[in-house]
């Protein structure tokens, strides 16, 4: 990372204008790099963004690069940063100069804090809606509302959360448009992105930029509001593993709310995060007349009950999280098989048949018991913990100590315990090794601490993870291709590792991790192909979803078409020797075709998938129950429209 960021500035400073001196790289987004730099002539240190020469999309480059630059030139406010020049570099590429902020981003904040007090909340969204009703006075509409896009200037000693008055700026106008007419109100309501191309943080997205409709100052309140609800509870109002699952929850469900929150912070939150935003605040006094009356309720419960209250608000959020859900989803996958294929028993049941067994082949037992069940209680991960605890120092074994060590991974990340999960995955990579060398095995574990710090750590570098998942799709293509590439020698019931899933997750992930359409689609076609056998469905679920909703989000119905076909013909293959895939996979198209409002075809796809679950004894799997739930949920609504007429 840091050899790139020297090769970006060294690239940089060949063509910047001799008045300035280049200092530092700051950071980099889709269209733009900041350099901190010094203005020879004025004597200040000041910030310039170039605009990103390595992006293919030019011509939308310089699109944004405009638009911010007009926008902020009409703008002059003490929470708004300042535009202090624009011009043209050396090779014909456009720059703006902008006031030098000290400080560290709203997000950088959240990441040490998790969840901010509320005098502090008072201080930062006061200032944020000071410079929104600005904007918005001057027909200049942010878009793009986001933790990263609010800087907190260093004007504090000590813990910030401890400050009662800190200085706020919002910066990063590349997606705000010029409303004509500013100074009429229903001038205010002409689109900002009149596209169907969805840009911005899906975090924080207003349902109308979700679908690529107009949005208005309305939406710049709905974005605040999800930032303001993160720096309350310590995560965004809708979170996801994919940037689609998200913007259907922004679509479609209602933010989790703590019950003993005050009734005026829910009236705000409710209110400002309206799925139609006729409903939501009209201008910013609206908005700050809520905001005052809600944080005045919650500075009654300081000091004992706030900070006493706060992880377990936390607490009650996180356990409505989707992610948790998507990762235990790719769990699932690579351990199931067929119920002939392995012993059913219990692990008490393992213990009360032969207490003389060996403790390697209990240990076994136990694991295969653990891999191939559909459905795992919590009692029996913390059963199977216990036994580890109790057994592995005995074991001398390093290739059953690499299976049992990656199991244990995977039970811990069933109990939340993500702390423990990385120390065993870490364990399982060291008896991967032969000789101090990496072999096939190694890229099942690297794939789950990868995962963890991708999914559950808020400090996550995008560039590493980057890294991380290319290293290990090149492990595991390379030793599909090379034999001479070393492998431990386990059990057909131990083997842990299935290395088409474990490259088409990796994939997987890479996709999640680029806002390039291109790239996005060049990495789901392969993992796609990765996750596809020869009996059809295999693994692809969720990258052909993923793909499918991605093509008709930008309008290439046929594509996507063609990708649902393909799915719904894997479903109903009945030769395709996985069933949890196929039941899956039903629930993926029934609870698609419910969002895009097909209700016949979302009945006819979630009745197949419950049959199948039945006919092949899978009741007890999170698939089924999620195919319940829709299926109950379409034929209520079919009746109740049937009652209307």
């Amino acid at each position: 990372m840091e050899a790139n960021a020297e090769s970006q500035l060294t690239a940089l400073k060949k063509i910047c204008p001799v008045e300035f001196e280049l200092a530092d790289l700051l950071g980099s987004g889709g269209y733009g790099i900041v350099v901190k730099a010094k203005d020879k002539l004025m004597g200040r240190i000041v910030a310039i963004k170039f605009i990103n020469g390595a992006d293919e999309d030019k011509e939308s480059q310089l699109k944004k690069f405009k638009q911010e630059g007009m926008a902020l030139a009409r703008l002059k406010h003490e929470n708004i940063v300042s535009v202090l020049q624009m011009g043209i570099g050396k090779d014909d590429r456009p720059f703006i100069v902008y006031e030098y902020l000290e400080g560290r981003t709203l997000k950088k904040l959240l990441e040490e804090e998790k969840v901010l007090s509320p005098r502090l909340l008072s201080s930062i969204f006061e200032q944020v809606l000071a410079g929104l009703s600005h904007a918005h006075s001057m027909g200049v509409i942010h878009g793009d509302i986001s933790p990263s896009n609010i800087i907190l200037l260093n004007q504090t000693q000590g813990s910030t959360s401890g400050a009662a008055r800190v200085k706020v700026k919002i910066v990063d106008f590349g997606l705000a448009r010029i409303v004509e007419g500013e100074h009429h109100q229903n001038a205010m309501s002409t689109a900002i992105n009149t596209t169907q191309t969805l840009r911005g943080n899906p975090f924080y997205m207003s349902p109308e930029q979700c679908r690529g409709e107009a949005a208005d100052k309305r939406s710049d309140y709905y974005s605040m509001a999800c930032v303001f609800y993160e720096c309350l509870t310590g995560r965004p109002p809708f979170a996801g593993d994919t940037p689609l699952h998200i913007l259907y929850k922004h679509l479609n469900e209602q933010p989790q709310l703590a019950s003993d929150l005050p009734k005026s912070l829910k009236e705000l939150l409710l209110q400002s995060l309206a799925k139609d935003k006729n409903q939501r605040f009209d201008n910013t006094a609206q908005f700050r007349s809520h905001l005052e009356r809600a944080i005045a309720d919650l500075k009654k419960r300081e000091p004992d009950s706030w900070r006493n209250n706060k992880q377990l608000v936390l607490a009650l959020i996180a356990a409505c999280s989707l992610v948790t859900m998507c990762m235990m989803w790719f769990k699932n996958q690579s351990a199931e098989k067929e119920p002939s294929q392995v012993s059913m028993s219990s692990h008490s049941e393992v213990k009360q048949k032969d207490k003389n067994i060996s403790t390697g082949l209990r240990i076994k037992r136990a694991i295969v018991d653990f891999l191939h069940d559909d459905y795992i209680e919590p009692d029996e991960s913390r059963n199977l913990l216990t036994l580890l605890d109790q057994e592995l120092p005995k074991i001398k074994d390093k290739n059953l100590l690499y299976v049992a060590y990656s199991t244990r991974g995977r039970a811990e990340e069933r109990l939340q315990l993500y702390k423990e999960a990385k120390n065993s995955y870490k364990r399982a990579y060291d008896y991967s090794l032969i000789n101090g060398k990496e072999t096939w095995h190694s890229s099942y574990p690297l794939l789950e601490l990868a995962l963890l710090s991708d999914i559950y750590d808020k400090s996550k570098n995008k560039g590493d993870l980057e890294k991380r998942y290319v290293h290990i799709i090149s492990s595991v293509e390379e030793g599909r291709r090379n034999e001479n590439v070393g492998r431990l020698e386990l059990d057909d019931d131990l083997e842990i590792m299935n290395g088409e899933l474990v490259e088409s997750i990796a994939l997987c992930r890479l996709m999640y991790l680029t806002d390039d359409f291109k790239k996005y689609k060049s990495l789901g076609e392969r993992a796609i192909a990765a996750s596809m056998s020869d009996d059809g469905l295999a693994h692809a679920n969720v990258p052909v979803m993923a793909l499918a909703e991605l093509h008709i989000a930008r309008g290439h119905q046929k594509e996507g078409t063609a990708l649902l076909n393909k799915l719904e013909t894997a479903v109903k293959t009945e030769d395709c020797q996985d069933q949890i895939d196929r039941i899956s996979a039903a629930q993926l198209l029934a609870s698609f075709y419910e969002r895009a409002g097909i209700k016949k075809k979302a009945i006819e796809i979630a009745e197949f998938g419950i049959d199948l679950a039945k006919k092949t004894r899978r009741e007890q799997n999170s698939h089924y129950t999620g195919l319940l739930e829709t299926y109950k949920r379409l034929k209520q609504s079919s009746q109740n429209e049937t009652q209307k007429q």
